[in-house]
């Protein structure tokens, strides 16, 4: 039949296995700030975990774009350096208190620099993704479990974008998912949503002990 012969022309449509979004948890974090060898790399692991920005977004940006009065950080596309941001989202992000006051310290280490965060001769820096690996594997945070750490060292649970996973779930449990699009610059909410991770059982216990259940004051008669 016609249904036949157009059904044999048409490919089966492609299944596959979505992916857990990981994140990293805050002492995990703490943990890799406090093995990081040089403050440059501990300012690269503030920036990548307390704004959210791909990689290539971080490893361009340029202090022009760092507003310290606003406390804002400008996502720009630099076509010219080869910086091309990912759906052309560009975009302001909030900058943190604690991300704002390690900015302004390393900015008097670097006074003459354009790149926030580049390298020694103020280039992007591509080996982010091998320092963060020696790092980790140094100060024994490897997982021990995974096909890295049982072959090449270098553990798989640690890697660059899973910092923007985690911020993005961060920001998902404090505010609504159409704001959460526009800072982190996602395409669409269902994507933003993949990100949505409930809270362990030990944070979301300390969330419920802050609600108030009862009116605090009462009205007189």
């Amino acid at each position: 039949t016609l249904f036949r012969s157009v059904k044999s022309i048409i490919p089966e449509r492609l299944t596959f296995t979505e992916k857990e979004v990981e994140i990293y948890d805050p002492e995990e974090i703490t943990a890799l700030l406090k093995a990081c060898r040089s403050d440059y790399f501990r300012v690269v692991v503030q920036v990548l975990y307390m704004t959210g920005m791909r990689k290539q977004e971080a490893m361009h940006l340029k202090w022009v774009n760092v507003d310290f009065r606003r406390n804002e950080i400008r996502v720009r596309e630099h076509r010219a350096a080869g910086s091309r941001i990912k759906d052309r989202a560009e975009r302001t992000v909030p900058m943190p208190p604690p991300l704002k006051k390690v900015l302004l310290k390393w900015r008097e280490v670097r006074p003459t620099a354009l790149l926030v965060i580049g390298t020694s001769s103020d280039k992007p820096n591509w080996k982010w993704l091998q320092t963060l690996k020696r790092t980790v594997r140094v100060a024994g945070l490897n997982c021990g479990n995974c096909d890295g750490c049982n072959g090449s060292g270098d553990c798989s649970r640690w890697y660059l974008h899973k910092f923007r996973a985690t911020y993005t779930t961060t920001l998902l449990r404090s505010m609504d998912p159409r704001s959460v699009m526009e800072i982190t610059g996602h395409e669409d909410i269902e994507t933003v949503m993949r990100y949505w991770k409930p809270l362990k059982r030990s944070e979301a216990a300390r969330k419920i002990a802050t609600i108030s259940w009862t009116s605090s004051s009462r009205k007189r008669r």
